[in-house]
C-alpha cells in the first residue's frame, strides 16, 4: 500500500439536486454523499438546510433551486444519523426555524444576508456544562473571527517563537481551524471542487467540477466543546486512516548531503547510543539536482541504492523519500521517456520546453507519474513519500477560478496517491 504524509409546517418545493448520491472508490468506507432527505429542508426553492448533526448545520443558496449533493475534498459524507429536531415556519410561508438541543437557526427568506440567517443558541443550560457558541449570523466568517485558533502551522522553516497571529505570521498560519473561543467555525465549501464517482476533481477537458451552489457552508455550532468538533468534522470529511504503529515512532530527518556511507553510519551510531528510530528519511538531496523537482537517484552521493535501502530495512527500518512535483518530470529523469510514452507525449518536445509538467486535472498523467515514475523507486525498497508542501498555490491547473476557489495542489496529491 502507498502510504503518503505531506491533512412543522413548512411551504416546501422539491427541486432536482446537481447530482444523486456517489461514493468514490478511493475511499476507505462507503460513504454517501446525499444527506438523508429526513434531514433536509428546501425553503422557497432556492435555499435548502441540512442538519447534519445537533451542532452541525449546512445551509445552501442557489437561485436557480439546483443544489448539490457530489463530495468535495473536504466533504464526502453528509449521510448521518438524522438528530432530532423541529422545523417550523415562524413568518410565513418562506420562513424557517430550526431548532436541535443546542442551536437555534431561523431563516427569513429570500437571499442569505446577516439579518435573514442567524443561527443562535437553543438555551444558555443547553450545552451540558460547556459555554455555547456566541450568536452567528450570515457573513461571520472564520478568517475573521478573533477567536478562532486557526488551523495547522504551514511550515517550521526558519521559525523561532512563532505565535498565532496572522499579522505576524500571515504566510504559515492564517488558514483558519474548526475550534474557536468564540464556540462556532465555518467551513465554507461555496465554488469548491467536487469529485466524481471515480473521486477525480476534473472532466475530460482539464476543468475543475465545481459545487452548483451559490452559497454552501457549514457551521460547526459546538461552543467551547472542541473534541465533539473534531467528531462531528469527522463524520462529514471521512474517518482518517489508522496509522502503523511504526509511523508513531521516531522519524530521522535532516536536509544534508548524505552520501550511502553517511547514511548507514547515522544509522549505526543511533544503535550505538541505545536512540531508537523507525523512519529513515532522505530529503531531497537524494536526487540529482538538475531541478527543485526530482525522481532519480544522485548516483553521485548513492551509487547502490538497492543495497542501501535493504541495510536500512534489515535493521528494521522504514525509508521515505522527500518530493516536490511542482516542476514536473525533466527530461533527465531515468523514467522520462518511459513517461511520455505512458501518457503519449513526445518527449523531444514536451509542452514545459525540457519537461512534462504537473497536471493534477489529469487522472491518467498523475497515474502515470506514480506507476511509471514513482512505481520502480518502490519496487527498489522505498516505503513511503514525503510530499513536501512547496508545489504552488495555483500550481497543476489547481488555481482555475483565482484564490478564492484555488486546490491545494499538496493536499490534492496526497489524496490521490
Amino acid at each position: 500500500m502507498r502510504l503518503s504524509v505531506p491533512a412543522g409546517v413548512l411551504l416546501v418545493w422539491w427541486f432536482p439536486v446537481f447530482c444523486s448520491a456517489l461514493v468514490s472508490e478511493l475511499e476507505l468506507i462507503p460513504y454517501e454523499s446525499e444527506a438523508d432527505p429526513a434531514a433536509t429542508l428546501i425553503v422557497g426553492g432556492r435555499a435548502r438546510f441540512t442538519v447534519l448533526t445537533p451542532r452541525l448545520v449546512r445551509a445552501e443558496y442557489d437561485k436557480d433551486g439546483i443544489f448539490e449533493s457530489r463530495p468535495t475534498l473536504a466533504i464526502v459524507n453528509r449521510r448521518t444519523d438524522v438528530p432530532t429536531f423541529h422545523a417550523t415556519a415562524f413568518d410565513g410561508p418562506g420562513s424557517l426555524r430550526i431548532t436541535t438541543q443546542y442551536f437555534n437557526l431561523t431563516y427569513g427568506g429570500g437571499m442569505f444576508t446577516s439579518t435573514s440567517l442567524i443561527v443562535q443558541p437553543t438555551a444558555v443550560d443547553s450545552c451540558s456544562g460547556v459555554r455555547c457558541f456566541s450568536e452567528w449570523r450570515f457573513g461571520m466568517d472564520s478568517t475573521q473571527d478573533p477567536g478562532n485558533l486557526r488551523g495547522t502551522f504551514r511550515t517550521l522553516d526558519l521559525a523561532d517563537n512563532e505565535t498565532l497571529a496572522c499579522a505576524h505570521t500571515a504566510r504559515e498560519h492564517c488558514a483558519p481551524g474548526l475550534i474557536s473561543r468564540t464556540g462556532w467555525a465555518l467551513v465554507d465549501e461555496s465554488g469548491a471542487p467536487v469529485l466524481d464517482a471515480s473521486g477525480w476533481w476534473a472532466d475530460a477537458g482539464g476543468q475543475m467540477l465545481r459545487s452548483s451552489d451559490q452559497v454552501d457552508v457549514y457551521l460547526f455550532a459546538h461552543g467551547l466543546d472542541y473534541a465533539a468538533a473534531l467528531r462531528d468534522f469527522g463524520l462529514v470529511s471521512g474517518r482518517a486512516a489508522l496509522p502503523p504503529r511504526w509511523a508513531l515512532g521516531i522519524w530521522l530527518s535532516r536536509w544534508y548531503d548524505y552520501a550511502q556511507g553517511d547514511a548507514l553510519a547515522v544509522v549505526g551510531e543511533a544503535e550505538l547510543e541505545g536512540l531508537p528510530v523507525d523512519v529513515f528519511v532522505l530529503d531531497m538531496n537524494w536526487h540529482t539536482k538538475a531541478s527543485w523537482t526530482g525522481y532519480s537517484w544522485d548516483h553521485a552521493l548513492f551509487p547502490d541504492p538497492s543495497t542501501l535501502l535493504g541495510a536500512l530495512h534489515a535493521r528494521g527500518l522504514r525509508v521515505s523519500l522527500n518530493l516536490h512535483d511542482a516542476l514536473g518530470v525533466g527530461e533527465w529523469e531515468d523514467a522520462y521517456l518511459d513517461f511520455c510514452t505512458a501518457i503519449g507525449v513526445d518527449p523531444d518536445a514536451p509542452s514545459g520546453g525540457d519537461r512534462v509538467p504537473l497536471d493534477l486535472t489529469s487522472a491518467s498523467r498523475l497515474a502515470a507519474l506514480d506507476d511509471v515514475v514513482l512505481g520502480p523507486l518502490e519496487l527498489q525498497g522505498v516505503d513511503l513519500w514525503w510530499i513536501d508542501w512547496q508545489q504552488g498555490e495555483a500550481a497543476a491547473g489547481t488555481g482555475q477560478d483565482g484564490p478564492l476557489h484555488r486546490m491545494n495542489p499538496t493536499i490534492a496529491l496526497a489524496r490521490a496517491r
